[in-house]
């Protein structure tokens, strides 16, 4: 169908449970629409077969929303899953903390699925940046390592006459890109540096 005034195509909203099926007629699929449905079926992540009507579509264990031409396929767990339990649940997952409770509260879950909970994500950090500013205690440090970690910023080094290899947490080494000099142990650098530096 398509909306004559705002010249877009709407496209009819279908909610399949996982595990479950839902007819779709012919005139809802294009060939663009079943060729991406055969490949999902041939990577197992959805059932389609053909009928008189049309096809028949089964959820499986994946579970999003797919957007087709005409039909609009939300693939929804059996379960409705709160919000803020599905971010408890994949920060347990992560081994990372979970979020304090009022930037959970308003992670809600709309008509497009789970990609709502990241954007209320990010409104909410956005939000709380907004009033609170950004974190001050980071601080650079300068240190020497046995090894070396961190990446090379070849375009900003090669305007320096030093090269400087930057970590996680801070300025882990500097060399003299001229004699090669380096602040880190010589044994332990030197060849990595030089293989860095010819490249």
């Amino acid at each position: 169908m398509t909306d004559h005034q705002t010249k877009r195509t709407t496209r009819t909203p279908l909610v399949v449970q996982e595990h479950r099926s839902v007819q779709l007629h012919r005139d809802q699929l294009t060939e663009a629409d079943l060729h991406t449905l055969t490949l999902l079926r041939d990577n197992r992540k959805i059932g389609l077969r053909e009928t008189r009507e049309g096809w028949v579509l089964s959820a499986r264990s994946t579970v999003g929303v797919l957007v087709l031409d005409r039909v609009r396929l939300a693939l929804s767990p059996k379960l409705d899953i709160p919000g803020n339990q599905l971010i408890t649940w994949l920060c347990y997952a992560q081994s990372i903390p979970v979020p304090h409770e009022s930037t959970v509260r308003r992670w809600l879950i709309g008509e497009s699925g789970y990609a709502d909970i990241a954007l209320s994500a990010l409104l909410a950090e956005c939000l709380h940046l907004l009033h609170h500013g950004l974190r001050r205690d980071y601080q650079r440090t300068d240190r020497v390592e046995p090894v070396l970690r961190g990446r090379l910023d070849v375009r900003a080094q090669a305007t320096r006459r030093t090269l400087t290899i930057t970590g996680p947490r801070g300025t882990l080494g500097v060399i003299k890109v001229l004699g090669l000099d380096t602040r880190l142990p010589p044994h332990q650098a030197a060849e990595p540096l030089r293989e860095l530096i010819e490249v």
